[in-house]
């Protein structure tokens, strides 16, 4: 009997991931299979036909039955592996739930009748965006800003899309921040639009996948960065919303950044790409400059409410809220409006900071800076390991009066309620808050019933609170000084947010206090006017000034050993080794990992550099065991 012989991507191997098998009958690309592995039942995709090999080969056990993968699926599998050395074994996952058998048969996702459809209304401004990138069509960068109205145009987009019988993935950041964005997608779309997120049951999202499948309308598929492996064979358009948002990097393997995936998704389908945000990603103004990306703008907001900004210096106050942010907690009060505080607590490890002038510690080799351990009364920089003690004196100014920076959602919390006792005050970071909260948070907020909110990140990223017409940034300096390339430019993202907080409502005008050890730098001062060209530019010198990405590639690797001995030796060990294979590579470290020890484990890094990617990508190959890769990582946290 004559057999067709196939290269199989097996579902979840390492190392070795694509099998030859045979079957009885002719199999096409893309086709989802079950196949024998050792002892055990796994699932794959067809990767290909090919000849009879000289080896014996297993049958393909069954064929599910489902319509074959578009042929793009193979070919971004295949392009992931050899951008990330994912394995494509790894990568298969993402778009192929656990059991694709048990899927084949669930009941298609099921929701609201919402086929009455709303009309989208689009500003002039708006409509020439929409009408340049559906007539040019490829890779846009839509630098929108704030309140300039990004969603009605990713929802007139997506409708010219159903028109044309083509479907729309659209990226968000977060799925329990994304309520408002669905709740208006579905307005004018109706049932076209498909939900798909972690928080589903397993059958929930077998259904959503089935769906995406076997359904021959177009649909508009919302979610995380996980909705981008939806396969559809009709993908008209990808739209990133807020795309310079860290959280389209997975940390875990394999190891991806949605936006590029995005990028080569639709390139293998020639969809139309948008990323969109107030504040793009340095990554992403470079493309532009590159000419990688086309550049379509809204620079105005579609309601342009009066906001007052002022930046606070605090080098000779005491305490944590200043005059000026208590007399205007009181104001706001008095008047019945609505407050936000913000602190950024992910900066919790302390910086110094001198209080006469404002000068940070930073490493002299790698402009970066240090982080105070208390523990070891020592300065250290996580890039490259240097470390020293606390200055006698500041060297800008002479001074000796320090102050360790390192504030958190609780103590703030404690002493706004010991200021204002009769105000009632929410807190809202990832300890207080839930998903299953977000509706009932949300109703509370717009009905008054709150006065002052405090967040951390969470509150920052497109929340529509029209009652807000204060918002207080507690410390500006905790994002600026996390000892990390891209801290200015998260500096000026947040910032630029959370302005934007401010506003949005009937009331005018609004008030922005951001208190600050550095009233005098760029990231604050460019912020505070929303100068992002201003800023950019300068970021962009800076990172090329010290060849950092995205004028170079970088690598983060990272080992785990039992003791703080064995892991220092053994990143020692590696670094003179690349240093030694690899000339055209720059080595930093080695270096304790931000968080050095965790449970019982002691982890050390190298920052690895390269002009050169395929260099990366070949230090990767032969790292040795108990090592973890991050090529072009988000951060070095």
């Amino acid at each position: 009997m004559a057999y067709t012989y196939v290269d199989v991507i097996v579902a979840g191997a390492r190392g070795r991931a694509i099998l030859t098998y045979h079957a009885r009958t002719p199999l096409e690309r893309g086709q989802i299979v079950a196949i024998p592995v050792g002892s055990r039942r796994r699932f794959g995709v067809v990767e290909r036909r090919v000849s009879a090999p000289s080896v014996k080969t297993r049958p393909v056990t069954s064929v599910v039955d489902l319509p074959p993968f578009p042929d793009y699926v193979v070919d971004v599998i295949r392009w992931m592996d050899d951008y990330y050395a994912a394995g494509v074994g790894t990568i298969l996952p993402l778009f192929l739930p656990a059991r694709p058998d048990i899927a084949s048969r669930a009941q298609p996702a099921s929701g609201e009748a919402l086929n009455p459809r709303a009309e989208v209304t689009l500003t002039p401004s708006q409509n020439q965006v929409l009408n340049m990138m559906l007539q040019a069509g490829g890779q846009w960068l839509l630098h929108g800003a704030t309140g300039s109205g990004k969603t009605p145009l990713y929802i007139a987009l997506s409708q010219q899309m159903l028109n044309k019988q083509r479907s729309t993935i659209v990226l968000v950041p977060e799925i329990t921040l994304a309520t408002q964005v669905i709740t208006e997608f579905r307005k004018v779309l109706g049932d076209a639009v498909v939900i798909t997120h972690s928080h589903m049951t397993a059958a929930q999202r077998r259904g959503v996948w089935r769906q995406a499948r076997t359904q021959t309308e177009p649909m508009v598929i919302i979610g995380p960065r996980s909705a981008l492996f939806t396969p559809r064979s009709d993908l008209g358009a990808i739209i990133i919303d807020e795309a310079h948002e860290t959280s389209y990097k997975q940390e875990q393997n394999p190891r991806y950044h949605a936006r590029d995936v995005a990028a080569r998704m639709a390139e293998a389908t020639g969809a139309l790409m948008v990323a969109g945000s107030a504040t793009p990603s340095a990554h992403d103004v470079y493309l532009r400059q590159q000419n990688q990306l086309q550049l379509a703008s809204l620079p105005h907001p579609v309601h342009d409410n009066q906001r007052q900004v002022d930046i606070v210096d605090m080098r000779q106050q005491k305490g944590v809220l200043s005059p000026e942010l208590t007399s205007a907690l009181t104001e706001t009060l008095r008047e019945q409006g609505q407050a936000m505080l913000f602190i950024n607590r992910r900066g919790s490890a302390s910086q110094v900071v001198c209080t006469g002038c404002g000068w940070v510690a930073a490493c002299p080799e790698c402009d970066i800076p240090q982080t105070w351990h208390g523990d070891s009364g020592a300065l250290r920089c996580h890039w490259c390991g240097t470390h020293s003690g606390l200055p006698g004196s500041c060297p800008e100014c002479g001074g000796m009066h320090w102050r360790f920076l390192g504030l958190g959602t609780k103590r703030i919390e404690s002493e706004v309620r010991a200021r204002f006792p009769h105000a009632s005050i929410l807190r809202w970071d990832k300890d207080s808050f839930s998903a299953r909260d977000l509706d009932d948070t949300m109703q509370q907020l717009r009905r008054g019933d709150v006065d002052i909110i405090i967040g951390t990140q969470m509150i920052a990223k497109g929340l529509d609170l029209p009652l807000v017409t204060l918002v207080g940034v507690v410390l500006a300096d905790t994002m600026l000084h996390i000892p990390d390339m891209s801290s200015n430019e998260r500096t000026y993202q947040l910032l630029h947010q959370i302005i934007g907080r401010a506003g949005r409502g009937p009331r005018s005008p609004s008030r922005v206090l951001i208190q600050t050890y550095n009233p005098d730098h760029h990231a604050i001062t460019t912020a505070s006017r929303q100068e992002f060209d201003r800023f950019m530019q300068t970021e962009l010198a800076d990172r090329e000034a010290f060849s950092y990405p995205p004028y170079s590639h970088l690598l983060k690797t990272v080992c785990k050993r039992k003791t703080r001995a064995g892991a220092r030796k053994a990143a020692g060990r590696l670094a003179e080794h690349i240093r030694g294979t690899y000339p055209a590579a720059g080595v930093r470290g080695p270096a304790p990992a931000w968080r050095e020890r965790v449970g019982e484990h002691y982890y050390w890094q190298l920052i690895i550099t390269a002009a050169d990617r395929a260099t990366l990508l070949s230090i990767t190959q032969t790292l040795p065991a108990n090592w973890r890769a991050d090529i072009d990582p988000v951060d070095l946290l």
